[in-house]
């Protein structure tokens, strides 16, 4: 299940397609190059929606076998996916490195590999009734981040109230927790407290990331504390196992 918009093959002319049914080369090997390239040049980007099989044999005159034994290659590849019913979709999963002591600025690191961006999901008001993470009223937000449009993170956030007057969510959407609350509340983070454990994938977070439920991930629960020993913040955020490398720096 992709959790985010799919963007249709109908935007696309199919001048990609380049076939000669005059050569030795087997037809269903020519489709599955054409369409190969088109993806890794970026012609169809990801989550790019591949043309219907029936319109592909209409344009070049073929049957649907060979036009399914093209999008099988392509699959089998990892280069798309598909789902019962549908059309393929481009799907090329991004990777990164990271170490684990720099998580905090895992958006630079994915930004520096894949274009970024980040969506809000969910932003609502709790008190200390509805949550456990924060005592007394305060914000939540999940957030979730995309590398070239595949999510690979997921993010809830805790915000007190009282800390944040003139609070948007639209603030989380171009920058990061830390960014708000060192840059547009000017807070100074006098301590912090991290909890990180590793588990499986919840089956609603496996439908998120598309992947198979029980994919190993890491989970990671930050609280941040002002001069004060106030909570400016708790955040928790699951990275899968499949779009990470975590890595360890160790001091001699």
């Amino acid at each position: 299940m992709l959790a985010f918009c799919i963007q249709s093959a109908y935007d696309y002319r199919m001048n990609y397609l380049s076939v000669n049914k005059l050569s030795v080369e087997p037809i269903y090997r020519q489709l599955y190059t054409s369409f190969k390239t088109a993806i890794l040049t970026g012609e169809l980007p990801n989550l790019c929606e591949l043309p219907r099989e029936e319109a592909v044999c209409s344009l070049i005159g073929i049957s649907r076998v060979i036009v399914r034994r093209a999008y099988q290659m392509l699959i089998d590849e990892g280069l798309v996916i598909r789902e019962r019913g549908k059309s393929p979709v481009v799907y090329r999963r991004p990777h990164i490195t990271i170490p684990t002591s720099q998580l905090y600025r895992v958006d630079a690191y994915i930004a520096h590999q894949y274009p970024l961006s980040r969506r809000i999901v969910v932003s609502e008001t709790l008190n200390s009734v509805d949550g456990f993470k924060i005592v007394g009223d305060h914000y939540h937000i999940l957030i979730v981040g995309l590398a070239d449009r595949i999510p690979v993170y997921r993010q809830d956030a805790y915000l007190p109230i009282a800390k944040y007057p003139k609070f948007h969510r639209h603030d989380l959407s171009a920058q990061s927790i830390l960014d708000l609350i060192r840059g547009i509340y000017g807070y100074r983070i006098g301590q912090s407290k991290n909890y990180t454990m590793q588990r499986s994938l919840s089956k609603l977070d496996a439908k998120l990331f598309n992947l198979d439920a029980q994919t190993p991930m890491m989970r990671t629960e930050s609280t941040f504390f002002d001069d004060q020993g106030e909570v400016l913040a708790v955040v928790e955020t699951i990275y899968p196992g499949p779009f990470f490398d975590f890595t360890m720096q160790v001091g001699l």
